[in-house]
């Protein structure tokens, strides 16, 4: 309530963030017969589900608040503010937040959020956010593992393919997490 008291959409995003993992979670239990909820939990058997549906769900839900914040979501001038100050402090969020904790999953889970984000705006922006300027980052030079996990939900983008390939999305991770 207090962000639509505000007229700020982050609401909107939660909303449609929530309801993907919800979406996600119904759709992933009928591919994996998975028994319940805590099943699907179990962060043995499917973080890297988890982590797929994160950053899904992170895709979708910035998509809107972005919708419903700008008149025009498509608006190339707002490509200044994005470049020179949303995509700067997220990077520095991740870094704070990565940096907060020793625990790995806890760390791809906020690595998981910022992929999703850049994939929506690439996805709303694809004229800027081009392949080419997706791969040079910075952030994705300097952490190849990073970019691959990148392009790897892109390349496999529904469910029922990625999930086929949950292995290969571990083998990914563990070139940082050891543990995964």
């Amino acid at each position: 309530m207090e962000y639509a008291n505000a007229g700020n959409a982050t609401w909107v995003g939660t909303i449609v963030n929530e309801t993907t993992h919800v979406r996600d979670y119904i759709d992933f239990a009928a591919l994996t017969g998975a028994a319940d909820y805590e099943d699907i939990l179990d962060t043995g058997k499917n973080l890297s589900f988890q982590l797929w549906t994160e950053s899904n769900a992170r895709v979708k839900g910035y998509y809107f608040v972005r919708k419903y914040t700008f008149a025009d979501m498509f608006d190339e001038t707002q490509l200044d503010d994005i470049i020179k100050i949303e995509l700067p402090a997220q990077e520095h969020l991740l870094f704070e937040n990565y940096h907060a904790t020793n625990d790995g999953a806890q760390q791809a889970y906020y690595i998981s959020h910022f992929l999703g984000r850049l994939y929506s705006l690439q996805k709303i922006v694809p004229t800027f956010f081009t392949d080419d300027w997706v791969t040079n980052m910075s952030l994705f030079i300097n952490n190849k593992w990073m970019s691959d996990w990148y392009w790897f939900p892109k390349e496999n983008n529904s469910l029922e393919s990625v999930s086929a390939k949950f292995n290969d999305m571990r083998e990914i991770l563990r070139q940082s997490f050891i543990r995964i």
